[in-house]
């Protein structure tokens, strides 16, 4: 999970500092729910080959993040995900060519929510 700040930035920005309290408590949630899960702040280096997904503080830096690494960066993305208890939405890119991977994260999306 990344945020808008590394921990010791708490109290420069309001913003920055909703983002940091926000990136704690998904990444504790997620860890509640048996999910690995770590808040790594704006320190996206530290997650870059670590881990194999990695979650926006919001859809413009997802936004920035897909356009940064997939498009500019080669690497191939699977969607930016939006969950809850009852819907599993996949959104993605107009650049892409096939959506396969897309379904493929949200039929697995749906198994997971089942289960939780």
């Amino acid at each position: 999970m990344l945020s808008g700040g590394r921990r010791e930035d708490k109290g420069r920005s309001k913003i920055v500092d909703k983002t940091i309290e926000e990136g704690d408590r998904v990444a504790l949630t997620l860890r509640e729910k048996g999910i690995e899960a770590e808040h790594v702040g704006i320190t996206i280096e530290e997650v870059i080959g670590r881990y194999s997904v990695v979650l926006a503080p919001d859809g413009i830096s997802g936004n920035l993040l897909f356009r940064a690494l997939g498009l500019l960066g080669g690497w191939r993305p699977w969607g930016a995900p939006l969950l809850t208890h009852e819907l599993v939405y996949v959104d993605s890119s107009r650049a892409n060519r096939s959506f396969e991977r897309q379904i493929a994260l949200a039929s697995a999306l749906v198994s997971l929510i089942k289960k939780v």
